[in-house]
């Protein structure tokens, strides 16, 4: 068990068999230069995928988990382990209460580009949480290879999706 040292510094630790969540809570902890790079990751075009549609698929599953009753800080998590998942390690995700903003800058010379969407509504649905962290899960995963084409099918296919018990959304 690591505890934080008394000149205040938490000890990090990244194992690579821990849940995404915890890798990823520990990195966004981390200043951005001293984060690990992420692992190469298997690309069907020589570019990789568009980066305006890699943030956009991370808000729009940040925006499901806020508004499905996950906490800002699991959010943050989840967007941050997509956008690595597609190769973006200069990621800064941010989530209050309504708002998610995600920016992405290519390299230290080239200007960002961040993009943001508006929460309007929150409830809770443990059916639907449950299958974004399934997603997010199958795209963390080195094992599994999803498209961005296919993460997007899943997630309209997750949003579709009516809660199963009277009373909820």
């Amino acid at each position: 068990m690591a505890f934080t040292p008394a000149t205040g510094v938490p000890t990090v630790s990244l194992i690579k068999d821990a849940p995404w969540q915890d890798r990823m809570r520990t990195m966004l902890r981390m200043p951005v230069t001293e984060r690990p790079a992420p692992e190469p990751v298997q690309r069907s075009e020589d570019e990789g995928p568009a980066v305006p549609r890699v943030l956009d698929l991370t808000l729009r599953i940040g925006e499901l988990l806020l508004a499905g009753g996950e906490g800002a800080e699991d959010v943050e998590a989840a967007m941050f382990a997509v956008c690595r998942s597609y190769g973006l390690d200069r990621c800064e995700p941010n989530v209050t209460f309504t708002l998610l903003s995600i920016s992405h800058q290519p390299s230290l010379v080239e200007d960002p580009v961040t993009a943001s969407r508006t929460v309007r509504r929150r409830g809770t649905d443990y059916t639907r949480l449950a299958a974004v962290f399934h997603l997010v899960d199958d795209l963390t995963d080195p094992e599994t290879h999803v498209s961005l084409e296919e993460a997007y099918r899943r997630l309209a296919e997750i949003r579709r999706n009516r809660h199963p018990y009277p009373g909820g959304r």
